[in-house]
């Protein structure tokens, strides 16, 4: 916000890693290194066969590109830190666990845990 700027996390789940970026004249700049995801956890959806924002809308595959449906990989802020994109990032652990990390362009920012039958 201090900066009056975009900023996004860019996921990259074929790595299980992500990092920070800003917004300037020549478009996404990279902030820093590359984050990555603890150790036994992976970008995956896990048993959840639908995604968090429906329901009734099934993954086409357990492939990464289902494993975040921001557009381009890219959670993006704007300059007074709300959500400009509606999607989410799924997560899972070893033994089963699965989390799906949403945000929509309304502000709204989501956690949701698969319970094995519903996301809740």
């Amino acid at each position: 916000m201090k900066e009056n700027r975009d900023w996004a996390l860019l996921f990259d789940p074929f790595n299980n890693r992500y990092r920070f970026q800003y917004q300037d004249s020549g478009g996404w700049t990279d902030d820093g290194d590359y984050f990555y995801l603890a150790k036994n956890i992976d970008y995956s959806h896990g048993t959840a066969p639908f995604d968090a924002s429906d329901d009734n809308n099934p993954f086409a595959s357990n492939n990464p590109p289902d494993q975040v449906t921001f557009t381009g990989n890219r959670a993006t802020f704007g300059p007074l830190g709300l959500p400009t994109k509606s999607g989410y990032c799924y997560i899972a652990n070893g033994e089963g666990d699965t989390y799906a990390i949403g945000a929509n362009n309304v502000g709204a920012i989501k956690l949701k845990h698969w319970n094995g039958n519903d996301w809740e």
